[in-house]
């Protein structure tokens, strides 16, 4: 990229890792300060391919401090730029171009990626970059906070609605969000907006809008899990998670009429296994994530139990 910063391909036990590095004598990852972004020019440069454009010199930049396997930086406090540490799918642009085509309005603005073709000529997303919403939170913030609250009155719905819409603007695809949490959508205001189109993480699952359910529906026990174990609040969180999934797939399906999930023992076995990739997620990229992991895998069995 420059004299002393550059992205570093490695590959480890299976996985190809994209780091962005500063070298200061010994090479050191790039942190909020460097403006890393600043040495990435426009354009193709050897196995590098950058098509980001903002329109002022970035004099600011914030890493965003909350749970993730990749590293998110807030630019000038009008860009998010989100560094995949780990090689992503080119299908993240396909999803973005097909919800830009259909005029979805509940995602932020694009400003450009950066890929990497790797020597079998497959390209990678590297970055991307996206607007900052001003006074947007977080799902593990917002939704956390519902949950000590115990509020569930019309946002499950909301998020019901967003997710359909999504879903619509995929029909007669393959594509599907991938990995779709409560950590995937920013509250602001009365608005919603879905983030992080790259997939499962683990790559263990193929896409579609019933993996996207089964990802809302299991992230509701984990912001339980954050709720009570985390911050100890005290109510009945199976009833505050019954509610909130009973009023999310409500809406859900009234928005995408003709679409029927399948029988209840199904979807608890789809909840089990999603359970079980979320602590091998855990396990492999983020250990401090483990507790609500093996929380959510216990709340599914429960679930399971119960219904025989």
């Amino acid at each position: 990229m420059d004299d002393n910063r550059g992205i570093y391909i490695v590959d480890h036990v299976a996985t190809t890792f994209a780091l962005p590095v500063i070298d200061e004598g010994e090479l050191r990852r790039a942190r909020a300060g460097d403006y890393f972004i600043t040495a990435v020019p426009r354009g193709h440069h050897g196995s590098f391919s950058s098509t980001i454009t903002l329109n002022a010199p970035v004099v600011s930049e914030e890493r965003i401090e909350v749970d993730q396997t990749n590293e998110s930086f807030v630019l000038n406090n009008t860009w998010i730029i989100k560094w995949n540490m780990t090689v992503g799918s080119h299908r993240t642009l396909t999803k973005e171009r097909r919800l830009s085509e259909h005029h979805y309005p509940h995602t932020a603005a694009h400003f450009g990626h950066i890929t990497w073709t790797s020597p079998d000529n497959s390209e990678h997303l590297l970055a991307g970059v996206q607007e900052f919403l001003p006074g947007s939170v977080d799902g593990w913030t917002w939704c956390v906070a519902h949950a000590k609250g115990n509020n569930c009155d019309t946002w499950p719905g909301a998020l019901g609605e967003v997710v359909a819409l999504m879903h619509n603007a995929f029909d007669g695809t393959t594509l599907a969000h991938g990995d779709l949490h409560v950590g995937q959508i920013l509250n602001q205001g009365d608005s919603y907006y879905i983030i992080d189109f790259d997939g499962d993480p683990l790559g263990h699952t193929p896409e579609s809008w019933l993996q996207d359910v089964v990802g809302m529906l299991c992230s509701f026990i984990h912001v339980a899990a954050v709720a009570e174990v985390k911050y100890h609040a005290a109510h009945d969180f199976s009833e505050w998670v019954r509610i909130v999934s009973d009023r999310f797939l409500e809406t859900y399906l009234a928005t995408r009429p003709g679409v029927r999930l399948p029988p209840r023992d199904q979807l608890l076995a789809l909840m089990a296994h999603k359970e079980v990739a979320e602590m091998l997620y855990a396990t492999t990229y983020l250990p401090e994530w483990t507790y609500a992991a093996e929380y959510g895998h216990a709340f599914v069995e429960r679930l399971i139990d119960e219904s025989q």
